[in-house]
């Protein structure tokens, strides 16, 4: 098993671990118990990433037992996770060496990633959710438990679609290198590695797949100074992430992410009190069938963020 080290989760004395089987070519889900105190920390303080021999139960995540249950099988299956190792043991741990000049890379982004996580978690709390969730996709299973008015206000798109990591990334960057530093040329072949690498940084959650593709776009058509139509963009983005993550719009903030943002291109004109009426309007359904629940107070909490980032 190869487990990155940002992909390890400690509560307790379970442990859970997102992993590539290299014997079936696979992800797989692990989870483990922690035998001492000693075993803890050892996982608690690693931040290498490991290539490990691991013995367990190999079976398929649980389906919900209660109405209006997490999926816990769905929420992976999004992820092209299907099955998971229960009641699993380390048989032999050791450090991963990559060879491919790619797995280096994407070596050292999870090795930074791991380090912006044990940053974040020395924040007050809900600081450090708040950052972690919005920075580098690092959402825990109990945000939404323990901070109930994301999702119930309808706010939960923020966390789906906003995308301002790429656009501020994007911004900041043309604004500091571009002129002075760049060539155009130079700049959009720079940016656009390291828009590919705040992907990987970021988790590579889904809901961040829109906004690279079309943020890698632009970069393309600026480059050879032409003139794309949004439309055109939010569609290749569309077929692109399918094609990358073919179980895209069966996740909640790709859902969000691709219809709000195609609810943008024909209402961004409009004032920000009918943008946050339409914007909340078109979420309803969707909410209604992920979370069961809507909020009234969900239309005037959008229309203030709308008025405010104008």
């Amino acid at each position: 098993m190869h487990i990155y080290a940002d992909e390890i989760t400690v509560d307790g004395d379970r442990l859970k671990a997102k992993a590539y089987d290299e014997t079936d070519r696979q992800k797989i889900i692990i989870y483990s118990k922690i035998k001492n105190l000693q075993e803890k920390k050892f996982w608690e303080n690693n931040r290498d990433n490991l290539l490990c021999v691991v013995n367990g139960d190999l079976g398929k995540p649980q389906r919900p037992t209660n109405f209006n249950q997490f999926n816990v099988r769905k929420y992976f299956l999004t992820q092209s996770i299907t099955n998971q190792l229960n009641l699993s043991s380390f048989e032999k741990i050791g450090k991963w060496e990559p060879q491919i000049f790619f797995e280096k890379i994407s070596d050292r982004i999870h090795f930074f990633r791991k380090s912006a996580i044990d940053y974040f978690d020395s924040m007050p709390s809900p600081l450090a959710e708040y950052a972690k969730a919005l920075i580098i996709g690092d959402v825990e299973s109990c945000f939404y438990d323990q901070y109930p008015g994301i999702s119930d206000l309808g706010l939960i798109h923020l966390f789906s679609i906003s995308g301002f990591q790429v656009t501020y990334f994007f911004v900041f960057f043309k604004e500091k290198f571009q002129k002075n530093v760049f060539s155009q040329g130079t700049f959009s072949h720079i940016d656009c590695s390291c828009n590919t690498s705040f992907f990987v940084f970021s988790d590579s959650v889904q809901s961040l797949i829109r906004p690279i593709i079309a943020a890698e776009l632009s970069l393309f058509a600026s480059y050879f100074n032409l003139r794309v139509e949004k439309e055109k963009i939010w569609s290749f983005s569309l077929a692109t992430g399918l094609l990358l993550s073919p179980m895209l719009l069966l996740n909640l903030g790709g859902q969000l992410s691709y219809l709000l943002s195609f609810s943008l291109m024909f209402i961004a004109h409009l004032k920000p009190f009918k943008q946050g009426l339409l914007m909340s309007s078109v979420t309803i359904p969707i909410i209604l069938n992920s979370k069961f629940t809507w909020h009234f107070l969900s239309m005037p909490a959008n229309f203030f963020r709308f008025l405010f980032s104008e």
